[in-house]
């Protein structure tokens, strides 16, 4: 029995009964479900990576050490004391530059998903697509930043420091 390849011409009252996901499956293919997943999960990738590039400059340019970045020192002598916090401090730019280089591979893959869903999906689909992807990028973007915002509280605490916490006036 012949299958239609033509998903468009299969059912175009899908819009309105399925779900998201469904409805591009049934009317567009697979190959544009696969390409609509991918540009979501890149988009909250670049999310996650775009406030760790901004809670590490912070941490960078008060220079404080988060805790999971700290070298312990098994000596009590001040010299090694002094080579670990440099290599703390090389640390934090070391993670900074691999989620810089994270963010760029994944916005490469977004823009390339992004460039084919824009041939295969129509105006109201492709836009409906770009609002979700906005709308998950929000929710990550707040988790993240009540996340981080904790962490430099307890940094804050730990070094005494008297600066005010910049993400204060972003989660009120």
């Amino acid at each position: 029995m012949y299958q239609s390849t033509n998903y468009a011409e299969s059912n175009n009252n899908t819009s309105s009964t399925l779900s998201f996901n469904k409805s591009i499956y049934t009317l567009y293919g697979p190959s544009a479900l696969k390409l609509a997943k991918l540009t979501s999960v890149q988009i909250k990738r670049m999310t996650i990576f775009s406030c760790h590039i901004s809670f590490l400059k912070c941490c960078r340019d008060h220079q404080f050490i988060p805790k999971g970045l700290r070298l312990t020192n098994p000596l009590t002598s001040t010299r090694s004391g002094a080579i670990l916090s440099k290599a703390s401090a090389l640390l934090v730019t070391e993670r900074l530059n691999y989620f810089r280089q994270q963010f760029a591979s994944s916005k490469i893959l977004y823009d390339q998903a992004s460039r084919k869903l824009l041939i295969k999906l129509d105006g109201l689909f492709l836009q409906k697509l770009t609002d979700l992807n906005a709308l998950k990028a929000t929710l990550t973007h707040r988790q993240q930043l009540t996340k981080h915002s904790k962490k430099f509280d307890k940094l804050l605490d730990t070094y005494f420091a008297k600066f005010t916490n910049p993400y204060k006036a972003l989660t009120d």
